[in-house]
């Protein structure tokens, strides 16, 4: 989960997973290719590979997502039923590809990504269609598959 941690020479609060303040370093890296384009696909492929999203297949995405019920995208999320429907989605990816797939550091990671792009106001909470829409645009599938995943309702926000 996140952390807080105090750096007291900088005087700066840090709320992110260490791996993931590896992760931002090693994709600031990446801010010297040249066009935007590439620099953005680049980006957002080693963000996936980081979370092992490039694992997770649309329809078990969207498995775990029925799972949980959720249905109504603007109710928010707090942090527990975010957990707990990242830990099914990795603990479904583990049995697939156990060596790969670290469930308490991927949780982490994936919580601590969603939290940073969708929880600005460190409210705790985020909404279903956020958390859809992160999971949704990062897992393994085609990009026109992705815009008409039933789970996600992304076709009536894109069409």
């Amino acid at each position: 989960m996140r952390e807080q941690l105090k750096g007291h020479e900088t005087q700066t609060t840090c709320w992110d997973h260490p791996k993931m303040t590896e992760l931002y370093q090693s994709l600031a890296d990446l801010n010297n290719v040249r066009f935007s384009a590439y620099r953005t696909a680049m980006k957002l492929r080693r963000l996936q590979k980081a979370l092992c999203l490039d694992l997770l297949s649309l329809s078990a995405a969207c498995d775990a997502l029925d799972q949980h019920n959720l249905k109504q995208n603007d109710q928010p999320m707090d942090i527990l039923q975010v957990i707990n429907c990242l830990t099914t989605i990795y603990d479904r990816l583990e049995q697939e590809h156990n060596n790969l797939v670290n469930v308490p550091l991927c949780v982490d990671m994936c919580l601590n990504w969603l939290l940073n792009v969708y929880d600005t106001g460190r409210t705790g909470r985020i909404r279903v269609l956020s958390f859809k829409t992160g999971i949704i645009s990062l897992c393994k599938a085609h990009l026109e598959d992705k815009y008409r995943c039933k789970s996600c309702v992304l076709t009536l926000l894109f069409y």
